[in-house]
């Protein structure tokens, strides 16, 4: 033991203290140290993202939103950005307890004022001559054209004589007289038929008008009859000159300013009407 003992000097003693000192001290804090770097990295990773700026302060609000409601208050009318374009009107009659009444307007009852007969487009009057066995269509005009009820009743005073259909087919039965009659609500209208055996013969045409004056672009309307109504034949319409007057099931259109003459003719009888367009 002699032989190891050194003489140190003084300040050589306490500089190597120091060091020893050193070491001691710094591995006791590498736990801590390393605890503390490890909790910082974990609370990091589990956010996402650090909230701390540049400055070192954390912010509050990483997300960049605004505090609707930085006051903390509870808005006492929340309103709902989604239905601001919702129509929000209620109709009473939807609540409970609210009674709902329908009011129903009573159609109003028109009534018929009128009825005529026709046959072949003419008005029947008084007394018409049919053939035996032969059919013969009559039609019922009622007025007005918006009445209720347009029902017509059609009969026959002597059905041994002539009879008639519910739609006024009428057929001489056997030489004679009667009276057939069309009714549409309180309204009548009757006309005779003289039954004979022999073919009924045309006697002449009548026509509604003689002369007529129009204007360029006007339209008219004429009417043929055959007397009797019921002799056999159709009417043919024509016009003189097309260019002044056109003529259609008498139906005339004035084309330009001059004179024309329109036709009704059946077989060889006729009837005529003058017609002057002016401009």
């Amino acid at each position: 033991m002699t032989e190891l003992k050194m003489k140190l000097k003084p300040g050589l003693v306490k500089r190597g203290l120091a060091v020893a000192l050193a070491i001691v001290l710094g591995v006791s804090m590498i736990p801590d140290t390393f605890a503390s770097a490890s909790g910082k990295n974990v609370e990091a990773s589990t956010r996402g993202e650090s909230n701390t700026d540049p400055s070192g302060k954390t912010d509050p609000n990483p997300s960049g939103k605004t505090d609707p409601n930085p006051s903390g208050k509870t808005d006492p009318n929340p309103t709902n950005n989604d239905d601001n374009n919702t129509n929000t009107n209620t109709s009473d009659t939807n609540k409970p307890g609210t009674t709902q009444t329908t009011t129903t307007e009573t159609p109003k009852n028109v009534a018929v004022t009128g009825v005529v007969v026709t046959y072949d487009g003419a008005n029947v009057k008084g007394t018409v001559t049919i053939k035996k066995g032969t059919k013969y269509k009559f039609k019922a005009e009622i007025t007005p054209d918006n009445a209720t009820d347009k029902t017509v009743t059609w009969s026959t005073s002597n059905d041994k004589i002539a009879t008639v259909t519910a739609d006024g087919v009428v057929k001489g039965k056997k030489a004679g007289k009667a009276t057939i009659t069309a009714k549409a609500g309180d309204k009548t209208a009757s006309f005779k038929v003289k039954v004979q055996t022999k073919k009924v013969t045309l006697k002449n045409v009548k026509m509604s008008k003689k002369k007529i004056k129009l204007k360029k672009g006007e339209t008219a309307e004429l009417t043929a009859t055959k007397n009797p109504v019921t002799a056999s034949g159709k009417i043919k319409w024509s016009t003189s000159n097309k260019k002044v007057v056109t003529v259609k099931n008498g139906k005339l259109k004035a084309k330009k300013p001059g004179k024309a003459t329109i036709t009704a003719k059946v077989g060889n009888k006729k009837a005529t009407c003058k017609v002057t367009v002016k401009k």
